[in-house]
């Protein structure tokens, strides 16, 4: 079986290699998920991580999670998100994937590359053309599914920013664990979900929503006036971006909370909403159906 040592030998390996090649080129971000690609290609690592079990990593890269600032909570992304490297201007990390068996249609604001490292997934790669605007956080076009791939154990992928790569991941085991080295572009300031419908819904980094998360996450019925009188004083943009807040992060958000919401949304009769409200309905349908397949 692989040692611990080699195995963090390899990833120092990898970064090296990475970085090495990154700044040769100006460390241009255009040109980073190729050097990422590159790199998975060449790197034994998943040959290495193959000795032990995707809930084996959480032991073999303990002092990782206690000692490197890592990027997501568990569960916030995947079940067990690992930041197992960190440079200034790029990481690599593993994620494991149990409970939390797919993701929604989204884009990234960085660049990279991902290898499978077990598990047996879908990989859906989707374009999209924007025909309406109908808030800041909220649009509506084309969705269209480009290609769709069967993931198995040293599947690779390169990462683009925003519009460049659009998927969605299925994964049909119990558990999954994907490699990714990635590189956050400085200038991209959102990240986008997509409905089935065509519905793009995206988050700005920048915006203030510490007051609205403060609101959603201790929201009791006993707050309804309170909270109604303050959604009346928003613009129906600003509303918009609520909805975007309820839906992006709903693992913050109470239920009744979001549902205060909708319904002051649909007493405003925005021209929008109805659809919005359907393709909402639809997907959580989408989403039941999907893992009563997995079951199967």
């Amino acid at each position: 079986m692989t040692s611990n040592e080699e195995i963090f030998k390899e990833i120092n390996r990898v970064a090296t290699r990475v970085d090495e090649k990154w700044k040769a080129l100006g460390y241009r971000h255009e040109q980073f998920s190729g050097i990422a690609y590159s790199a998975l290609e060449s790197s034994l690592l998943s040959k290495m991580l193959s000795d032990f079990s995707p809930m084996e990593y959480l032991t073999l890269f303990s002092s990782q999670l206690k000692n490197i600032k890592q990027q997501y909570l568990p569960g916030e992304f995947c079940d067990h998100p690992i930041t197992v490297f960190r440079a200034p201007n790029f990481h690599i990390e593993v994620n494991v994937w149990g409970k939390k068996a797919s993701t929604s249609i989204h884009n990234h604001h960085f660049s990279g590359a991902l290898e499978a490292l077990t598990g047996n997934s879908i990989h859906d790669i989707y374009s999209f053309e924007q025909q309406k605007k109908i808030s800041t956080h909220v649009s509506f076009g084309n969705l269209k599914l480009v290609k769709s791939d069967r993931i198995k154990s040293r599947y690779l992928s390169k990462i683009e920013c925003n519009e460049n790569f659009i998927h969605r991941t299925y994964h049909l085991n119990n558990i999954s664990a994907v490699l990714v080295i990635r590189a956050d572009h400085p200038d991209i300031d959102h990240v986008s979900t997509f409905l089935t419908s065509g519905h793009r819904i995206s988050y700005y980094f920048e915006s203030d929503r510490h007051q609205f998360f403060e609101m959603g996450s201790n929201y009791t019925t006993d707050h309804y006036q309170e909270v109604e009188k303050y959604f009346s004083t928003l613009c129906d943009d600003k509303i918009y971006e609520f909805f975007s807040y309820t839906f992006i992060f709903s693992y913050y958000i109470k239920r009744d909370f979001t549902l205060h919401l909708y319904k002051h949304i649909e007493s405003r009769n925005l021209e929008d909403w109805p659809k919005l409200k359907d393709a909402l309905y639809r997907e959580a349908r989408l989403k039941l159906k999907y893992e009563l397949v997995k079951t199967l």
